[in-house]
């Protein structure tokens, strides 16, 4: 049988393994995707969003040293992995196929079909995910894998049908779309044409937008930084001129140049891209694992420091009250029943009663009394077990005890007679062992604990908080579990010593 310091440790371990178990993921059906020509910078980029992410080894790399044919796409992953799945279009479920232990040569997949077979890097990067689904389906909330598409160049050696046969498809669900340039290529008759063919075709609808607005990130990479301003509002004129002032597209343009960044300025980067590209983004990024942000956004129902603060009142309300029980060394502030000469038993009962309630400075009587609450917590709470096995269980003990002896002594004043002989000893024999039990329902390792528990800075982390208090409860039921079993041993060493006589 488990002592009770064992059931609160197998619960708040139980908490942990709750609170660190990652929720279920399924793919989103939409993407953003990075599209482009031939050694524009789109891997440089995907490598410069995610290289802290993973091991070296598992990183794209740029197409002037190793490159595939096939489409890339980034996602989230408690541990980074890089896996070849079948997957033809978004809202396909992808088939794992195989793990890959690095990133793969152009010559180890050259069997392998562009148009059904992706390469999957996953990454512990939150923002690629969907806390609340992807929106596509209103009965499907699920939490989600968002996908950040590196697609192979539109002008690849391996693409035949030249500038015009851009491959972008209907059937992309489109949260977001980067279109990358080299900025020596920037003005060349072939990438405008590519640009003017790309924005014809955010136009004409053939590329969709998932969401009502679709973002648009322009990236030109390489740019030096004294011409950045001046390549930017080129571009900017070039949009304008065919997408015009349309708030459908959210457009935003960025000239860089990743090898001359210092790393405060790719974070800032890092941060803007991600704040644009998500703009329209159907739901929160589910933050993985990080029990600090879901217990710092827990709804104020469910925050712990006022809950905790609702429970020492509550206490200190009947402490009070019971600390009045006997101030003065008695039940009736010493009177005797003198003090109640002259008037019949309802008189003397309606007398007593008043006195009672004026000694225990409640003058709204048992119902007053009986009206304090336990303070509870939301019954679908993240720490409902730990508060069912070792929380409520403590407080409500004390309460029931507390209603207990107030009751049972309201009820035997109600039994007062004029023919009581000693007062004080009538109540005593009927209420000394419930007061007794009441005194002692709260353990004092418990009462400690409650202390030190209020006495926690008022702006400590709820997460630590909460640590805090559940590693406060393991020790005090340690100590309970101690206490009370020296205390048997005590009795029962008590109830087995041999009687002593006079002679020995």
């Amino acid at each position: 049988m488990n002592t009770f310091f064992e059931t609160v440790r197998e619960t708040v371990e139980n908490l942990g393994k709750e609170f660190s178990r990652a929720p279920e993921l399924g793919d989103a059906g939409m993407a953003i995707r990075v599209i482009g020509e031939y050694s524009a910078g789109k891997t440089r980029l995907v490598r410069e969003l995610i290289r802290d992410l993973a091991p070296a080894a598992l990183l794209p790399v740029s197409s002037q040293e190793v490159q595939t044919r096939l489409p890339l796409e980034v996602t989230y992953g408690e541990t980074p992995a890089l896996q070849l799945v079948r997957r033809a279009w978004d809202t396909e479920a992808a088939q794992i196929l195989r793990e890959l232990p690095a990133f793969p040569e152009r010559k180890d997949i050259t069997d392998e079909d562009p148009g059904e077979m992706r390469l999957r890097l996953a990454v512990p990067e939150p923002r690629l995910t969907l806390a609340e689904g992807d929106g596509l389906y209103e009965d499907d909330t699920q939490p989600k894998r968002l996908f950040l598409i590196d697609m192979p160049g539109w002008n690849s050696e391996d693409d035949a049908s030249g500038a015009d046969g851009l491959e972008l498809s209907e059937d992309w669900e489109n949260l977001a779309l980067v279109y990358v340039s080299h900025v020596t290529r920037l003005d060349s008759a072939l990438n405008q044409r590519q640009l003017e063919l790309f924005l014809q075709a955010l136009n004409d609808g053939t590329l969709l937008r998932a969401r009502d607005r679709l973002p648009l990130f322009f990236l030109i990479t390489a740019c030096p930084a004294e011409e950045r301003a001046a390549v930017e509002k080129k571009l900017a004129e070039r949009i304008r001129a065919r997408l015009g002032d349309d708030d459908k597209f959210l457009v935003r343009i960025a000239a860089v140049d990743f090898n001359a960044m210092s790393a405060e300025e790719l974070t800032r980067f890092r941060s803007a891209f991600w704040d644009h590209v998500l703009l329209e983004s159907p739901s929160p990024a589910l933050e993985q694992n990080s029990v600090s942000r879901r217990i710092e956004n827990w709804p104020e129902a469910c925050a712990l420091r006022p809950y905790f603060a609702r429970c020492a009142d509550f206490i200190a309300r009947l402490d009070a009250l019971f600390s009045r029980v006997c101030a003065t060394g008695s039940y009736m502030g010493g009177r005797s029943m003198r003090f109640f000469s002259g008037l019949d038993a309802p008189g003397m009962v309606s007398r007593a009663r008043a006195l009672w309630y004026k000694q225990l400075e409640e003058p709204r009587g048992l119902e007053a009394i009986t009206g304090l609450a336990l303070p509870e917590l939301p019954a679908d709470h993240p720490l409902a077990p730990w508060l069912e096995v070792y929380w409520y269980p403590r407080l409500r003990g004390f309460h029931e005890r507390m209603l207990a002896f107030f009751t049972r002594a309201d009820q035997t004043l109600g039994l007062l007679t004029p023919d009581i002989d000693d007062l004080e000893a009538w109540l005593a024999e009927r209420l000394d062992d419930s007061r007794r039990a009441a005194g002692e329902a709260l353990p004092r390792s418990f009462r400690r604990m409650c202390d030190s528990i209020a006495g926690l800075p008022e702006d400590m982390p709820e997460m630590r908080r909460m640590a805090t208090i559940l590693t406060l409860s393991l020790l005090e039921a340690r100590y309970d579990d101690a206490w009370r079993r020296w205390q048997w041993y005590l009795n029962r060493t008590a109830d087995e010593a041999p009687e002593t006589t006079d002679d020995k």
